[in-house]
């Protein structure tokens, strides 16, 4: 890892799985300034690490929650 900072968040759409389910992947790519500020960096690889999983599974539930209920609503001329 080098000195330098530099971030990077995404969603990717994995698209149909069989059974009729899609998969969302998140992605978090993030460089530790180990050498510059190894405090910054420990405290950003436990707030990471840990606080990332929680934070984008409510966000993941959301979604899903939402986009069910989207499809709940549709008329069923337009269910798949």
């Amino acid at each position: 890892m080098t000195g330098e900072v530099g971030r990077e968040a995404g969603l990717e759409d994995r698209g149909r799985l069989d059974g009729g389910g899609t998969r969302l992947v998140t992605r978090l790519k993030e460089r530790y300034p180990w050498r510059s500020a190894p405090g910054v960096a420990l405290l950003t690889v436990i707030l990471f690490e840990f606080g990332d999983f929680p934070m984008m599974r409510q966000l993941l539930l959301g979604i899903r929650r939402r986009a069910e209920r989207l499809v709940a609503q549709a008329p069923a001329t337009l269910r798949p």
